[in-house]
């Protein structure tokens, strides 16, 4: 390519208004993405566990929680549990497990158990799931038992379908989003920062989703010529 030319591209991306907000958007500073743990799955897993926690010290009480369970246990229609049953669930006593018998991360409650297999940059392996299940069946005989497999964009198991309950990412935006609708304002500043910032984390780095992405898009196909160059 000439060099003329090449500077003339170059100067239409610079003066690109939406090439402007790109730089904005990526100078805005976000607490995942500064400790590079926006990737790492165990991370997420962490995080998790403290927000569906109501005994945490976020102050989101089990909004998170029950926000969850909804999606979980409302997932099968023809189950005997209904909306009434999961808005008189009393989660204060709940336990939230971490890599107990390395899966990822388990709820305990009276009636119902619940094991999450999360999987954001990685495919299952082995048998693990099956393994998981096996151990829940042998630990808690007397509860009822769900099994969530969580993915960026709600994928069922190829190994476990027809146990494993699909649950994606987006699940998670939506609660937390509904979070800011509903008590945002009564939330620490802190707490309001680490849930703003895994909002975008979650859209940008894990889902793809996110107006950086559908920005960046619309700025190569403008300008292609130069970034194909």
């Amino acid at each position: 390519m000439e060099i003329e030319k090449l500077s003339i591209l170059y100067d239409s991306l610079v003066k690109d208004e939406d090439f402007e907000k790109l730089g904005l958007e990526l100078n805005e500073p976000n607490i995942f993405q500064i400790l590079r743990v926006s990737t790492k799955e165990i991370r997420h897993s962490n995080f998790l566990s403290w927000l569906l926690d109501p005994n945490s010290n976020h102050g989101l009480g089990d909004i998170v929680l029950r926000g969850f369970l909804h999606e979980v246990l409302l997932f099968d229609e023809i189950s005997e549990i209904n909306e009434s049953y999961i808005n008189k669930l009393d989660l204060v006593d709940v336990e939230i497990r971490r890599e107990w018998n390395f899966i990822d991360l388990l709820i305990i409650l009276d009636d119902f158990v619940v094991c999450i297999e999360n999987k954001i940059f990685s495919d299952e392996h082995s048998d693990q799931l099956r393994r998981y299940k096996k151990i829940i069946d042998n630990e808690f005989p007397d509860k009822k038992r769900f099994f969530v497999y969580l993915t960026p964009h709600g994928i069922s198991s190829e190994q476990e379908s027809d146990i494993y309950i699909p649950i994606s990412y987006q699940t998670i935006v939506e609660i937390l989003e509904s979070v800011n609708e509903k008590i945002f304002d009564s939330l620490n500043q802190s707490v309001r920062n680490y849930i703003n910032d895994y909002i975008i984390t979650l859209n940008r780095d894990v889902m793809g989703s996110d107006k950086l992405t559908e920005l960046s898009k619309k700025i190569y196909v403008k300008h292609k010529d130069l970034f194909d160059f």
